[in-house]
């Protein structure tokens, strides 16, 4: 038995724990307020309220790297203000993704794979 438990969380452990990450960071923001500050400037700014959600995951992708964890993060900001504006949480979520993919940096595991990786 902790053969095939060591076996299995070897492979599904990172996904677990940073899932749960992006998710923690996300209601650790939301709980300091972050949320309302969020609404509050999309109503000050007149952006859309698709866009912020796009935006937030871009600049955390680009702050800490991991686009799991910005897809995660920003969702969950964004997913309980997007309820009360009447939008579709599901829609924040699709925002989110390619905003993660918005920047390319040093601190990206996927970067160190493009400079390393030979080209065909």
């Amino acid at each position: 038995m902790l053969k095939i438990m060591d076996i299995t969380l070897k492979d599904v452990g990172p996904i677990v724990f940073i899932t749960s990450a992006g998710g923690t960071l996300g209601f650790v923001l939301k709980a300091f307020g972050t949320g309302a500050s969020l609404a509050q400037m999309v109503i000050d700014i007149g952006m859309p309220f698709i866009l912020v959600s796009f935006v937030i995951s871009g600049l955390l992708k680009i702050v800490q790297g991991s686009g799991a964890i910005a897809v995660t993060t920003a969702a969950t900001l964004c997913a309980s203000i997007a309820s009360s504006l009447g939008m579709n949480p599901i829609l924040i979520l699709l925002a989110s993704g390619p905003g993660a993919k918005f920047r390319c940096y040093v601190n990206d595991p996927y970067f160190e794979y493009i400079q390393y990786t030979p080209s065909l």
